[in-house]
C-alpha cells in the first residue's frame, strides 16, 4: 500500500463510546461500529498522519509479528478507503479533520 495521508471522508459522522468507534455512512446509509483497535485507528486518522505512522503506532501496542500486524491494518485501512469512511491524498490535509 502506498505511504498516503488519511482523513475521515467527509459525508462520515463517527463517535467513540467505551473505546468502540461507530462510524456512519451517510452516502450508504450504513452504521458501522470497530473493535478496539480498528477505533484506535480510526483515533488516529487526523489529515496530517500516513498510513505508515498509524501502522507504526499499531505495531508498537501489540505484542504480535509486525508483518502480520501491518498486513491487517493495511487490510482494515483498505476496507475503510473502499467504504468511503476515508480519503486518501499525497500531502497532509488541511483543516480537513485535522485534530487529534
Amino acid at each position: 500500500m502506498e505511504d498516503l495521508y488519511l482523513a475521515k471522508g467527509i459525508n462520515v459522522s463517527s463517535r467513540i463510546i467505551n473505546n468502540v468507534a461507530y462510524i456512519y455512512l451517510e452516502d450508504r446509509n450504513d452504521l458501522i461500529s470497530l473493535n478496539e483497535t480498528g477505533s484506535e485507528v480510526w483515533r488516529l486518522v487526523n489529515g496530517k498522519r500516513r498510513t505508515s505512522d498509524i501502522v507504526d503506532h499499531i505495531i508498537k501496542c501489540y505484542d504480535a509479528e509486525p508483518c502480520e500486524v501491518r498486513d491487517i491494518i493495511y487490510s482494515f485501512i483498505l476496507d475503510l478507503i473502499g467504504k468511503g469512511a476515508l480519503k486518501t491524498s499525497s500531502v497532509p490535509f488541511e483543516g480537513v479533520m485535522a485534530y487529534g
